[in-house]
């Protein structure tokens, strides 16, 4: 949301896919260029374009979520053109409900 441009959207797609949980999130934001997307899920790495916004930030948000989703057994990726906005996709193992009940 800190990333978008003043009055776009983010949009949150949910389905399952061959035993996977596949999530979209889709925003009309600031985009991140070519050079910025190869390094984007490093730790502290933020993107040049984000000092544009005005918003601050660690740069550990983006190598936490792929820490946690590849630990997981998932996969983390993303599209995005700058000036345009960005779309990352993440797929989890789908996890059947256990019937056990621990108490």
């Amino acid at each position: 949301m800190k990333y978008n441009k003043k009055g776009g959207k983010v949009a949150i797609n949910i389905s399952e896919k061959n035993n996977k949980a596949a999530i979209d999130f889709i925003d009309t934001g600031i985009g991140i260029s070519a050079e910025d997307q190869k390094k984007i899920f490093s730790k502290f790495f933020r993107v040049s374009n984000a000092a544009l916004s005005q918003t601050d930030g660690t740069g550990l948000g983006l190598f936490v979520v792929k820490s946690y989703i590849e630990e997981q057994g998932g996969v983390v990726n993303f599209s995005s053109e700058l000036g345009k906005g960005s779309v990352f996709h993440i797929e989890l193992p789908a996890k059947k409900p256990s019937n056990k009940i621990i108490i």
